[in-house]
């Protein structure tokens, strides 16, 4: 059996958005967290504790979009929204095999201040790898 682990879900995840063709993003994205000193869009990808089963293991990515805040202070709702949207078809109807693991988006949330400028909306995608050898 083979064992994959959070760290592999989030290298596929963050490969795919570096392919994907987002509208008009100019940001960057980041293993983890941003770099220091970033500003502008970004997606930040990170995951949650993945569940150690036998034969299959799931566990949830984290895709963290971020945009920086209007001049009223408020979120570009407008834009999360675009973006969010964009990633999600990517996904949608069936999921998404990628490498080894199924990827299904799963919830996503309301924008949320970020200490940096931003607001940022949290998509998560659940990941399950079938570790069974044929």
């Amino acid at each position: 059996m083979s064992v994959t682990t959070g760290n592999d879900a989030v290298e596929q995840m963050v490969g795919l958005l570096m392919r994907a063709n987002l509208t008009d993003f100019l940001g960057r994205v980041f293993f983890y967290e941003k770099k220091n000193n970033y500003e502008g869009e970004y997606i930040a990808v990170n995951h949650l504790p993945f569940v150690r089963r036998d034969a299959v293991e799931e566990g949830i990515v984290n895709v963290n979009i971020h945009v920086p805040r209007l001049t009223t202070n408020e979120p570009n709702s407008k834009r999360l929204s675009q973006l969010a949207h964009e990633i999600i078809d990517l996904f949608t109807p069936d999921g998404l095999y990628l490498d080894k693991a199924y990827y299904d988006f799963y919830a996503d949330s309301r924008p949320v201040e970020e200490n940096d400028g931003t607001y940022f909306v949290n998509l998560q995608f659940k990941v399950t790898y079938n570790n069974l050898n044929y």
